[in-house]
């Protein structure tokens, strides 16, 4: 029954009022609007509403257009209400039926997902494991609610990027997201509490991830001579301390190559900017291993050079799934000046899956098992060798 007393009428599926309809994001709204409802802010009391502005990048240049490009408001019909994020997934599935692509989605949210979303967003990369996501969002909803911070967390283990909008995320919505009718883009006091919500989030997800999924760790890490569709890169490291080579949950975790349309990072990099705010003194001497599911490129391969300059107290060792552009000159000459510099190269083995296995998958008591991640270690251990010498 209605408030007034009579009956709710009956809606057939396609009347539901909530239900988003799949050609219907919005294209854009307005500069009101954006900055109004967008702004970084600890508390923003009376905005209830939550945008989400989102662009479906294709595998082949990571480029998109308008069809790919929009922005979804949550429903607050009285009767059922539906997140911002709901929108887009169920929107995602209409559109997207089919598994024979890949994409690399990023979301521009007002408030950060709360558990519900969380959950139905690490169900939805389960279901598209043909698909990469990155959020980042205006302000933290509820970030002091355990539960809110566990489905923040549940997001990152998921392989999820997380990150608290920046200028050059309000400049980038403003020109793609915004009737902006030529103005150009001021902040507007956007970032006002931008500092305190980074250190926040920094701090919630205590980035690294702990571990990551098992389809996640068979999916990436397999041994392949060519792996289509496979573009990100997972880091699981461990930083063993002199006295004993023993180490802890606080000295091991996972890295993924992050993916802003704007500034990409790959996971060596992660990796390397971490270490230097983790032990930023050289009064110990550590082993530090990685197991990679790319080996790294010409660049990554430079800056860790440079690395293992500054840090003379540290020990590299990279096992690695796959070699990345094994055939390119400049690739090699990248594997060859990591050899040189001292790091240990080698491809990962069945003992060193059994140890990612155990250390670095939520793997629920599960044994590890091969499934196939060996295919092609042969002939990627003898083309390292080969490229070595």
């Amino acid at each position: 029954m209605s408030h007034w007393g009579f009956p709710k009428p009956r809606l057939e599926r396609g009347m539901e009022p909530w239900r988003p309809n799949p050609r219907n994001p919005m294209d854009r709204i307005y500069p009101k609007t954006f900055c109004f409802n967008f702004r970084n802010l600890l508390y923003a009391n009376g905005r209830k509403l939550c945008y989400l502005c989102f662009q479906v990048e294709r595998e082949d240049d990571f480029s998109y257009n308008d069809s790919d490009r929009g922005v979804f408001r949550n429903k607050v019909h009285p009767w059922a209400r539906c997140h911002a994020e709901q929108c887009f997934l169920s929107w995602f599935r209409d559109q997207y039926p089919y598994r024979d692509e890949y994409y690399n989605v990023t979301w521009f949210v007002s408030w950060s997902p709360c558990p519900t979303c969380a959950e139905e967003v690490v169900e939805f990369l389960e279901e598209y494991r043909n698909l990469t996501l990155s959020i980042f969002t205006s302000r933290l909803y509820y970030f002091g609610d355990p539960n809110y911070q566990e489905g923040l967390c549940t997001l990152r283990d998921a392989g999820v990027q997380l990150d608290i909008m920046s200028y050059d995320d309000f400049k980038h919505c403003w020109d793609n997201f915004v009737y902006n009718k030529g103005m150009r883009f001021q902040r507007r006091n956007l970032l006002k509490d931008y500092d305190f919500l980074a250190a926040e989030l920094q701090e919630t997800l205590r980035n690294p991830m702990d571990r990551i999924y098992p389809k996640t760790f068979c999916f990436n890490f397999r041994n392949l001579l060519y792996a289509n569709g496979r573009k990100l890169c997972y880091l699981c490291f461990q930083v063993e301390r002199e006295d004993d080579f023993s180490y802890n949950d606080s000295d091991r975790g996972v890295f993924r190559n992050k993916v802003h349309p704007l500034a990409r990072c790959h996971a060596e990099q992660c990796f390397l900017s971490w270490f230097r705010d983790q032990y930023p003194y050289r009064d110990e001497y550590y082993n530090v291993t990685w197991f990679v599911s790319w080996s790294p490129c010409p660049t990554c391969a430079e800056e860790v050079v440079e690395f293992l300059e500054e840090y003379r107290n540290l020990t590299l060792s990279i096992f690695t799934s796959r070699l990345y552009y094994f055939w390119h000159p400049n690739y090699q000459e990248g594997l060859c000046k990591l050899w040189d510099a001292g790091v240990q190269l080698d491809i990962t083995s069945y003992d060193d899956f059994k140890h990612c296995w155990d250390n670095f998958v939520y793997n629920k008591g599960m044994r590890f098992q091969r499934w196939n991640l060996l295919k092609d270690y042969d002939f990627l251990a003898a083309e390292l060798q080969e490229i070595l010498r």
